[in-house]
């Protein structure tokens, strides 16, 4: 199951004023003063704040993954052990 979250809306949000203004501005119907000019900028900055949310949220998934798999060879092989008659209680 994917999770959408914040960092997905904002990311696509960003993702698309961008193209969109790159396609107006290609055309023709942009014709803006310089502070407009910026806004490509400042959806680059949102995008890749977007991106480093979803890595560190990566990031914190695969730790937990990594511990809950360190606890299942830990139980696998004291189960190992007890099948085998080497554990002692």
């Amino acid at each position: 199951m994917k999770r959408f979250g914040i960092w997905d809306f904002i990311f696509w949000l960003a993702l698309l004023i961008l193209i969109l203004w790159v396609i107006f501005k290609i055309l023709g119907i942009i014709n803006t003063p310089a502070i407009i000019e910026v806004l490509p900028y400042l959806s680059g900055v949102f995008i890749a704040g977007a991106v480093w949310q979803q890595f560190k949220s990566m990031q914190h998934d695969l730790f937990h993954i990594r511990r809950a798999l360190k606890r299942f060879e830990k139980v696998e092989y004291e189960h190992g052990l007890m099948m085998s008659g080497k554990l002692e209680h």
